[in-house]
């Protein structure tokens, strides 16, 4: 579980039902005169998640699995039958794009109302004006615009709002290739200036390459949430395979981290970036620093060690001989995403299960790779 001052989004046994009204006729004959569960469809049932701030996250699943539902809920947009949702970030939402505007409005009208209703500076105007790219018609009703424009529009409404976190559907790949490439381009410098994303797609490409963390829906319940390359991974062998009857993970077992530390070691340990600000977030490239405090408990830990692992546990770099009370490291090479960093010792018994912390680590960019280090190159 997060720490609190950390997540941007939580959402905790969510599940929605849709009622079929029944027909008159059975009214009529003295039939049941309300919905029952024969007449109940199950759109969500029990799905848990919890976004941290700066994370990108993505639901994959066929159509009809429920990651429009979700979507809808996690903005405010739907009420879930039951289970909570809280969000702690300002919001920008990509979903049916343009069903907000007034058609009798311009564009300017349009864009003029949502930046006040959000609170946002009417400085912002110009900037939705260029990113819309719609020229003379931004001066125009709306009803007047084709489909394309509508897309410009609402997209740059949504991008102009400088949101703190993005619930986006599909709809980042509609429209032509030039606009595409600047939506997604948009897209990440969002997530590089620390924007947090829940995106719906079909696209595993996208999501491998935007997203740390995938959760999978099949039915309107949770198959399985994780790393992104591990969760499609799954995805693909599960929709290649006519068997398709993983067991689904409990809600309480999603993305457990440990954070236990040593009462007999009294150890702690704080990676910080260039800014210091923000204890265990660093960014991709940016210097960063493994503090230790604390006592080691012995002269059999005086030697320590730490390993970056991927939240999964697959260990991605080993740090020997980490001096007290902190060691400077290079440029840091890890790509964005979460990790997990565990300090352990490695003169009393030799062995790897020495573990004395486990600390969570985010890093954070615009350097969207897939892997989990930069390898600098120049092209000869």
């Amino acid at each position: 579980m997060l720490q609190q001052e950390s997540w941007a989004l939580r959402a905790d046994r969510v599940g929605k039902v849709y009622h079929v009204v029944p027909s008159l006729r059975p009214l009529l004959n003295g039939g049941p005169k309300g919905p029952d569960d024969s007449n109940c469809v199950k759109a969500l049932t029990d799905v848990s998640l919890e976004v941290a701030r700066g994370e990108a996250i993505a639901l994959i699943g066929a159509n009809g699995a429920g990651k429009s539902t979700f979507l809808r809920i996690l903005a405010g947009l739907s009420r879930p039958t039951s289970g909570s949702v809280v969000r702690r970030a300002r919001l920008g939402t990509l979903l049916e794009l343009g069903a907000g505007l007034v058609d009798e409005w311009t564009g300017e009208s349009n864009a003029r109302s949502a930046l006040a209703l959000q609170g946002a500076s009417s400085a912002r105007l110009a900037e939705v004006a260029r990113f819309a790219e719609i020229g003379r018609f931004f001066a125009e009703p709306v009803r007047t615009y084709s489909t394309g424009m509508r897309l410009r529009l609402a997209y740059a409404l949504a991008i102009g709002l400088e949101p703190e976190m993005m619930i986006a559907d599909e709809v980042v790949a509609v429209g032509d290739e030039g606009f595409q490439r600047r939506c997604a381009l948009e897209l990440q410098g969002f997530l590089g200036r620390g924007g947090t994303l829940v995106l719906a797609t079909h696209n595993l490409y996208l999501a491998e390459k935007l997203c740390q963390r995938a959760m999978w829906l099949e039915g309107g319940v949770v198959r399985a949430c994780g790393p992104t390359q591990d969760v499609t991974r799954t995805y693909r062998d599960a929709i290649r395979s006519p068997r398709r009857d993983q067991a689904r993970p409990r809600p309480e077992d999603l993305d457990r981290i440990d954070p236990v530390v040593s009462d007999a070691v009294r150890l702690s340990a704080t990676v910080r970036g260039a800014e210091g600000t923000v204890p265990n977030v660093v960014t991709t490239g940016g210097p960063w620093r493994i503090e230790l405090a604390g006592a080691a408990g012995s002269d059999s830990h005086a030697d320590l060690r730490a390993d970056i692992r991927r939240a999964d546990g697959t260990l991605v770099a080993r740090i020997d001989e980490l001096r007290w009370p902190g060691t400077e490291l290079a440029a840091c090479p890890l790509l964005p995403g979460r990790y997990v960093v565990e300090v352990g010792g490695v003169g009393s018994r030799g062995d790897d299960d020495d573990v004395l912390v486990r600390q969570e680590l985010l890093v954070r960019g615009a350097r969207r790779e897939l892997g989990n280090v930069v390898l600098e190159h120049e092209w000869a």
